[in-house]
């Protein structure tokens, strides 16, 4: 049994010109390990002099009650993420996922502006999810932060409709048929979750890999008909390429839609007086 912890990172204004990229990541886990990582990072804490139930989020950003994490010395809060790192690998950890290019997939798909762009996301991230998990035989609980409200309603109706009546491109087999929603402070995997969402974040829409490169070694693997592809799932794939990460296993890629926008001018100035 695995669960897979995910969060998303990024927004879904089309529009934003900061944030061309939604992004959705999640972690699979063997159940077996789940209370041994809960544990890891909380003697880990506690050797750095912070709350044993810390919130890893809150230290990212140092603000909760972490800003005695900010009074530690640079070398300190380095080797606290280096040791962090390492219990995440230790856990067998395995990440996948689904990246959505809001530009390219407005121009190409014309998307209606009341259709959350969380859906599309999602729906790919429990296609590679689930045939990941397929292939090692095994059987997956998806598990999200319940924080936003709009998002839970939206996860849980769309995932009950996909795993069992199948995606327009693939049936899904592996996954429990409701998603779990827990609270983020009451559990630190959901809190790791975050955190790889965000260094992804920060490789798409930063274009800047420093933090991509502490994770890039869990992503997982699976099979096409064109051989193996890592579980970095970006949609629209047509267009020009663009390689914004490269290393001797695999790269990664966006595609610039550069064909006509075959929207009116009405069309995209609806979606944007809606974004406003």
């Amino acid at each position: 049994m695995l669960f897979c912890f995910a969060d998303e990172s990024g927004n879904e204004n089309i529009f934003d010109p900061n944030s061309r990229f939604f992004i959705i990541c999640g972690m699979l886990i063997k159940d077996d390990k789940l209370l041994e990582f809960e544990e890891d990072v909380a003697n880990l804490a506690q050797g750095y002099d912070l709350k044993k139930k810390i919130n890893l989020k809150g230290v990212q950003r140092w603000y909760y009650d972490y800003n005695r994490f900010g009074r530690l010395s640079l070398n300190k809060r380095k080797q606290f993420w280096k040791d962090l790192y390492k219990i995440f690998y230790k856990s067998q950890i395995h990440l996948v996922a689904s990246v959505l290019d809001k530009w390219s997939f407005a121009k190409n798909y014309k998307p209606n502006v009341r259709d959350p762009v969380i859906n599309r996301t999602y729906m790919h991230f429990l296609e590679k999810a689930d045939q990941i998990v397929g292939e090692s035989s095994e059987f997956e609980i998806i598990v999200f932060d319940e924080t936003d409200k709009n998002k839970k309603e939206i996860i849980r109706h769309k995932h009950y409709w996909w795993v069992n009546h199948g995606t327009p491109y693939q049936e899904i087999r592996n996954t429990y048929w409701a998603p779990f929603f827990i609270r983020e402070e009451e559990s630190h995997l959901l809190q790791m979750a975050h955190i790889c969402a965000y260094n992804l974040d920060f490789l798409f829409n930063k274009q800047k890999s420093d933090y991509f490169y502490f994770i890039k070694d869990a992503f997982c693997k699976y099979g096409t008909w064109k051989g193996k592809k890592v579980a970095i799932k970006v949609f629209p794939d047509t267009g020009t390429k663009y390689v914004i990460f490269r290393c001797e296993n695999f790269e990664v890629s966006y595609w610039d839609y550069n064909e006509k926008d075959w929207r009116s001018e009405e069309e995209i100035e609806r979606m944007k007086n809606f974004f406003r």
